[in-house]
């Protein structure tokens, strides 16, 4: 199917939305080879984005990408809760493991 001859239309997709032929070059390709290794007899086209689709597409993955405005001051605030929350609670753990814990009985 994929290497029949006849001619397909890829459809290209630029943020979600499928891009239409006013006003964008569009081109041809011929298959590099037919079916069962004869003459190439497919055709396909397609249609290409501008740069200005690509400067959309380039602003819109910007405004994704979140950014922190301070990166240290996150690292620092991570850093503290990290040693509150986890590493200072270590002599409590083991605090708790002994008082309950299971106990040896003596001879």
């Amino acid at each position: 199917k994929e290497l029949a001859a006849g001619e397909e239309v890829l459809e290209v997709k630029v943020l979600g939305e499928a891009l239409h032929k006013e006003g964008r070059r569009e081109i041809s390709v011929i298959a590099p080879i037919g079916l069962g290794g004869c003459v190439p007899a497919k055709i396909i086209k397609m249609v290409l984005p501008t740069a200005e689709d690509m400067s959309k597409l380039i602003d819109a993955r910007r405004q994704a990408n979140s950014r922190v405005a301070k990166p240290e001051a996150l690292a620092d605030i991570l850093e503290k809760y990290l040693k509150e929350q986890f590493l200072g609670k270590a002599p409590e753990h083991v605090a708790l493991l002994a008082a309950w814990g299971p106990k040896s009985i003596g001879d």
